[in-house]
């Protein structure tokens, strides 16, 4: 059983990444910097791509901006809003009934 996990190189989806590997699971960790895929969860093709292709039974958004600058907040809201509703649009198109 495969696990997609946005966000995976910060501190809460290493945990999350361990946590999936002691429930047997197959985590795919995916962060723009640092091990696994390096993918942009604001990116809907690439989200698509990494839904349709591992077809997980479970993904995990954690992703988020490691900074509270001001001057940031408009990158914040596309990582963690605009990533939200990319990661449900590619279930909604992928998701196959088991």
């Amino acid at each position: 059983m495969k696990s997609i996990i946005f966000g995976a190189s910060g501190q809460d989806g290493h945990y999350l990444t361990d946590l999936c590997r002691l429930k047997g699971m197959e985590p795919i960790g995916v962060s723009r910097s640092g091990n696994g895929v390096r993918s942009d969860v604001a990116n809907y093709e690439e989200v698509e791509l990494l839904v349709k292709e591992h077809k997980p039974a479970y993904i995990f958004h954690v992703a988020a901006e490691s900074t509270t600058r001001q001057d940031a907040r408009f990158e914040n809201h596309e990582t963690i809003s605009t990533g939200y509703l990319d990661i449900i649009e590619a279930v909604k198109k992928h998701h196959t009934e088991s």
